[in-house]
């Protein structure tokens, strides 16, 4: 593997664990909170960079339905990080407390809304690398134990992370229905923490057999 390869998979781990630990409020106060969302911004600069080519190589070529679905995951990505990066600018109670602007409430409903959704996009543009992943770490092998443990996994990672979802009211926010909801913000900062773990988790899977489905949806498409 490529270091710039290696530079990319790290970049988006961090920001991976980072934005775990934004939607687990409660482990970090306004200023921490702050700081890793202005991290994760200059991750995805950093990462953006790197994928310059990949921007560039946008009208060249034909368009798969993988090509289409991953297009619009990564676009869409990008530009919810920007608009909540500067959201974050309104709201800031801390680092951009001098911005001479009063945040509203439709103000904080949109940085929860851009959250929830690029906390969403994020976990399926993993899924979209998972099998890369699963290559790398050695655990796409034709082993029938592996290949038998991971589909079991990926069935309780299914199961809970749907129990997470609605706990946590993510759908609410996604249609920016619900901001203080008072299941979404029960429980400790470790509880929220492993219910988002496991809702990323759920996507992962999700994404993974749907890319499979896609492929193999091409191939017949071929034939």
């Amino acid at each position: 593997m490529s270091r710039k390869m290696i530079i990319k998979l790290t970049v988006n781990f961090i920001m991976t664990v980072l934005f775990l630990f934004l939607m687990a409020f409660r482990l970090t106060d306004d200023f921490i909170h702050e700081i890793l969302g202005i991290s994760i911004f200059v991750l995805f600069i950093i990462h953006s960079i790197l994928n310059g080519k990949w921007y560039l190589s946008l009208l060249k070529g034909q368009y798969s339905a993988i090509r289409v679905f991953k297009i619009t995951i990564n676009l869409l990505l990008a530009v919810i990080m920007i608009v909540m990066l500067v959201n974050a600018v309104f709201i800031s109670e801390t680092i951009f407390d001098f911005v001479p602007v009063d945040s509203t409430l439709f103000v904080i409903e949109l940085h929860l809304f851009c959250a929830a959704w690029g906390f969403v996009l994020m976990s399926v543009h993993l899924g979209l690398h998972w099998k890369m992943i699963l290559k790398v770490t050695g655990f796409s092998s034709g082993n029938k134990i592996v290949i038998f443990v991971s589909r079991i996994a990926a069935f309780f990672l299914l199961i809970y992370g749907i129990k997470a979802f609605v706990a946590r009211s993510l759908f609410q926010k996604l249609m920016m229905y619900s901001v203080y909801d008072s299941i979404s913000i029960d429980g400790t900062g470790i509880e929220i923490l492993s219910d988002y773990l496991l809702i990323m988790g759920m996507l992962v899977v999700l994404t993974y057999y749907a890319m499979l489905l896609l492929q193999k949806s091409d191939r017949l498409s071929k034939t």
